[in-house]
């Protein structure tokens, strides 16, 4: 895994931040995102993952799982709003 995207948009804004289990996943091994956004104004936030960094939303959950089926880096970015 490759790390990790923040996106900071403003003080008001909320703050994208995440982190996944297992630390060192394995090819085919499952792994859980999980996510440590928050927002200093306490409104909900709405996720939006890219898994493979296609600019194509692979998920809208707030801590969703995936799978990768090869090796090497694998560039995650979450936005949240």
């Amino acid at each position: 895994m490759q790390g990790y995207t923040s996106t900071l948009l403003g003080s008001a804004e909320p703050v994208a931040d995440f982190s996944w289990s297992p630390a060192h996943p394995l090819s085919y091994e499952e792994i859980t995102l999980i996510d440590l956004s928050y927002d200093n104004e306490d409104d909900a936030l709405t996720y939006a993952w890219d898994f493979n960094n296609d600019n194509y939303i692979d998920s809208t959950e707030q801590n969703p799982t995936h799978t990768f089926t090869r090796e090497g880096d694998h560039p995650i970015t979450l936005t949240v709003s």
